[in-house]
């Protein structure tokens, strides 16, 4: 099985954005980004991108469900739940 991380968002600085990319590359895990932008980063840190407003709570949730259906990650039945307190705080 692959392991995945689901990034949303990152620091605004380049060292900040890129460092925890390159560790998560370096022990073998997808990164996957969710934001409200393409990230300005080299394309080979990030396995895939999910574009979506990260202040719309629906339309977060909508987005990365839609993602896991066409990749078939491995998801804890709590995602729903984890993902709506995530964003709120």
């Amino acid at each position: 099985m692959n392991k995945n991380v689901l990034f949303v968002n990152l620091r605004p600085q380049k060292v900040e954005k890129v460092a925890p990319l390159l560790t998560a590359k370096r022990m073998g895990i997808n990164v996957i980004f969710l934001a409200g932008v393409n990230p300005q980063v080299d394309s080979h840190l990030i396995t895939d991108i999910i574009v979506a407003d990260t202040y719309d709570q629906e339309e977060v949730l909508k987005k990365v469900k839609e993602f896991n259906k066409r990749n078939k990650w491995y998801v804890n039945p709590k995602l729903d739940s984890f993902l709506r307190c995530f964003i709120l705080y």
